[in-house]
Protein backbone atom coordinates (compact mmCIF):
# COMPACT_ATOMS: atom_id res chain seq x y z
CA UNK A 1 0.00 0.00 0.00
CA UNK A 2 3.40 2.31 0.64
CA UNK A 3 4.32 1.95 -2.30
CA UNK A 4 1.59 2.37 -4.08
CA UNK A 5 0.79 5.80 -2.15
CA UNK A 6 4.35 7.01 -2.96
CA UNK A 7 4.65 5.84 -6.90
CA UNK A 8 0.82 7.48 -7.69
CA UNK A 9 1.08 10.28 -4.74
CA UNK A 10 -1.91 9.16 -3.06
CA UNK A 11 -2.23 10.78 -0.12
CA UNK A 12 -3.31 7.82 2.17
CA UNK A 13 -5.08 9.95 5.02
CA UNK A 14 -8.35 10.41 2.62
CA UNK A 15 -7.29 9.30 -1.14
CA UNK A 16 -6.29 5.37 -0.31
CA UNK A 17 -8.76 3.86 -2.81
CA UNK A 18 -10.49 0.65 -1.19
CA UNK A 19 -11.30 -2.52 -2.99
CA UNK A 20 -14.97 -1.21 -4.29
CA UNK A 21 -13.17 1.76 -6.14
CA UNK A 22 -10.65 -1.02 -7.90
CA UNK A 23 -12.88 -3.51 -8.45
CA UNK A 24 -16.81 -2.97 -8.04
CA UNK A 25 -17.46 -6.41 -7.01
CA UNK A 26 -14.90 -7.03 -3.96
CA UNK A 27 -15.08 -5.34 -0.39
CA UNK A 28 -13.20 -3.05 1.03
CA UNK A 29 -10.30 -4.69 3.87
CA UNK A 30 -12.84 -5.69 6.00
CA UNK A 31 -11.59 -9.39 6.05
CA UNK A 32 -7.76 -8.22 6.77
CA UNK A 33 -9.08 -6.11 9.07
CA UNK A 34 -10.88 -9.13 10.89
CA UNK A 35 -8.41 -11.83 10.48
CA UNK A 36 -6.09 -9.04 12.71
CA UNK A 37 -8.79 -8.53 15.18
CA UNK A 38 -9.86 -5.44 13.95
CA UNK A 39 -13.70 -4.49 13.14
CA UNK A 40 -14.25 -2.58 9.81
CA UNK A 41 -14.91 0.65 11.77
CA UNK A 42 -11.34 0.30 12.33
CA UNK A 43 -9.96 0.92 9.18
CA UNK A 44 -7.97 3.75 10.52
CA UNK A 45 -5.54 1.39 11.79
CA UNK A 46 -4.59 0.09 8.24
CA UNK A 47 -4.35 3.40 7.12
CA UNK A 48 -2.19 4.74 10.37
CA UNK A 49 0.39 1.51 9.39
CA UNK A 50 0.64 2.90 6.08
CA UNK A 51 1.65 6.54 6.97
CA UNK A 52 3.99 4.92 9.51
CA UNK A 53 5.86 2.79 6.86
CA UNK A 54 5.74 5.47 4.89
CA UNK A 55 7.63 7.75 7.28
CA UNK A 56 10.68 4.84 7.48
CA UNK A 57 8.75 4.13 10.85
CA UNK A 58 7.89 -0.04 9.97
CA UNK A 59 7.59 -2.39 12.24
CA UNK A 60 10.49 -4.57 12.45
CA UNK A 61 9.95 -7.85 10.82
CA UNK A 62 9.74 -10.76 13.27
CA UNK A 63 11.94 -13.85 12.59
CA UNK A 64 12.01 -16.57 14.38
CA UNK A 65 15.54 -16.55 16.65
CA UNK A 66 16.68 -19.75 16.13
CA UNK A 67 16.05 -21.08 12.92
CA UNK A 68 17.08 -24.69 12.19
CA UNK A 69 18.31 -25.95 8.47
CA UNK A 70 15.42 -28.20 7.52
CA UNK A 71 15.06 -31.48 7.57
CA UNK A 72 16.58 -33.46 4.68
CA UNK A 73 14.39 -36.77 3.44
CA UNK A 74 16.88 -39.37 3.07
CA UNK A 75 16.99 -40.44 -1.15
CA UNK A 76 14.59 -43.30 -1.83
CA UNK A 77 16.46 -46.23 -1.41
CA UNK A 78 17.88 -47.82 -4.60
CA UNK A 79 20.34 -50.27 -3.35
CA UNK A 80 19.67 -53.83 -1.54
CA UNK A 81 22.66 -55.82 -0.07
CA UNK A 82 21.05 -59.79 -1.01
CA UNK A 83 23.31 -62.22 -1.44
CA UNK A 84 21.79 -65.26 -3.69
CA UNK A 85 22.69 -67.06 -6.89
CA UNK A 86 21.26 -66.74 -10.52
CA UNK A 87 20.83 -68.33 -13.56
CA UNK A 88 18.70 -68.08 -16.52
CA UNK A 89 14.82 -69.18 -16.70
CA UNK A 90 14.99 -72.95 -17.71
CA UNK A 91 12.95 -72.37 -21.14
CA UNK A 92 15.26 -69.55 -21.87
CA UNK A 93 17.56 -70.22 -24.69
CA UNK A 94 19.55 -66.92 -25.68
CA UNK A 95 22.69 -65.93 -23.32
CA UNK A 96 21.90 -63.41 -20.79
CA UNK A 97 23.79 -60.36 -21.72
CA UNK A 98 26.76 -58.63 -19.10
CA UNK A 99 27.90 -55.04 -18.84
CA UNK A 100 30.76 -53.46 -16.49
CA UNK A 101 28.18 -50.84 -15.22
CA UNK A 102 24.02 -50.62 -14.73
CA UNK A 103 23.33 -48.58 -17.34
CA UNK A 104 21.45 -50.11 -20.76
CA UNK A 105 23.83 -47.77 -22.74
CA UNK A 106 26.78 -49.22 -20.54
CA UNK A 107 29.56 -51.25 -22.04
CA UNK A 108 29.08 -55.17 -22.45
CA UNK A 109 31.28 -57.68 -21.67
CA UNK A 110 32.91 -60.18 -24.90
CA UNK A 111 30.54 -62.45 -26.00
CA UNK A 112 31.81 -65.36 -24.09
CA UNK A 113 31.51 -64.07 -21.08
CA UNK A 114 27.91 -64.19 -21.35
CA UNK A 115 25.50 -65.92 -19.18
CA UNK A 116 24.71 -69.14 -21.03
CA UNK A 117 21.69 -71.09 -19.90
CA UNK A 118 22.63 -73.23 -16.95
CA UNK A 119 25.32 -71.23 -15.86
CA UNK A 120 25.18 -69.51 -12.34
CA UNK A 121 26.56 -66.74 -10.89
CA UNK A 122 26.39 -65.40 -7.33
CA UNK A 123 25.68 -62.14 -6.69
CA UNK A 124 25.58 -59.66 -3.71
CA UNK A 125 23.73 -56.67 -4.81
CA UNK A 126 20.20 -55.93 -6.25
CA UNK A 127 20.11 -51.99 -7.56
CA UNK A 128 17.13 -50.45 -9.10
CA UNK A 129 17.42 -48.50 -12.11
CA UNK A 130 14.77 -45.73 -12.04
CA UNK A 131 15.18 -43.96 -15.79
CA UNK A 132 15.03 -47.68 -17.46
CA UNK A 133 12.07 -49.47 -15.07
CA UNK A 134 14.72 -52.54 -14.55
CA UNK A 135 16.68 -53.94 -11.87
CA UNK A 136 20.30 -55.56 -11.77
CA UNK A 137 22.24 -57.78 -10.19
CA UNK A 138 25.74 -57.23 -9.47
CA UNK A 139 28.28 -59.97 -9.36
CA UNK A 140 31.67 -61.12 -9.86
CA UNK A 141 32.73 -63.98 -11.88
CA UNK A 142 34.38 -67.37 -9.81
CA UNK A 143 35.00 -69.18 -13.06
CA UNK A 144 38.72 -70.06 -12.93
CA UNK A 145 40.93 -67.67 -14.71
CA UNK A 146 37.99 -65.24 -14.05
CA UNK A 147 38.35 -61.41 -13.67
CA UNK A 148 37.52 -61.50 -9.61
CA UNK A 149 38.05 -58.00 -8.31
CA UNK A 150 35.94 -56.29 -10.82
CA UNK A 151 32.04 -56.04 -10.36
CA UNK A 152 29.71 -56.92 -13.46
CA UNK A 153 25.45 -55.93 -13.55
CA UNK A 154 23.03 -57.92 -15.59
CA UNK A 155 19.77 -56.17 -15.58
CA UNK A 156 16.05 -58.10 -14.95
CA UNK A 157 12.77 -57.51 -15.36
Amino acid sequence: MEALCNSWEINPRNEMPGHQQIQYDKQDPGNLLAAAGYGRNDISVLDNLVLKHMKGDSPIRKVAKDVKEPIKAKPPRIVWAWNDIFTSSKNNTEPIVVRRATGLDKAQVDRGSWIYPGEYVKFDQVIKDKKNGLWWIRFKYQAFGANKKDNFFHAYR
